[in-house]
């Protein structure tokens, strides 16, 4: 099986990792793609921004369970309803314990305890 390709962006926001998300995870890359969750798992918190990733089939949803079941509230997924790239019903009813947010800014503004957390973007 020929692999999808997977562009992921990876930047800092003051104590966030933030990887960007583009094209396709499936079964060919969720290996790469648990990879780079894997070299950010130290972080105070782990963002995995999916606003422009055109699908996300059950490996990847998958792997992102499995990153949430090590990480627990340091894991925060972006991903827009309005997106087609999310299967709706399997995510909901499968993978609705993963904390989904609609922008990056809202995972970004929200503590590990639920607080609002952050006013502005980091320079670093």
């Amino acid at each position: 099986m020929q692999s999808s390709e997977l562009i992921i962006v990876r930047e800092t926001v003051g104590a966030a990792a933030v990887l960007h998300i583009f094209d396709t995870i499936d079964a060919t890359n969720e290996r790469e793609f648990a990879g780079e969750l894997e070299r950010v798992v130290g972080r105070p918190c782990i963002i995995v921004e999916l606003s422009r990733c055109r699908s996300i089939d059950r490996s990847g949803l998958d792997v992102l369970a499995r990153m949430f079941r090590l990480c627990g509230k340091r894991l925060r997924v972006v991903a827009p309803f309005h997106e087609a790239a999310l299967p709706g019903p399997s995510l909901a009813q499968s993978y609705g314990f993963l904390p989904l947010f609609d922008t990056l800014e809202a995972a970004l503004r929200v503590s590990l305890d639920g607080r609002i957390a952050w006013s502005g973007r980091s320079t670093n």
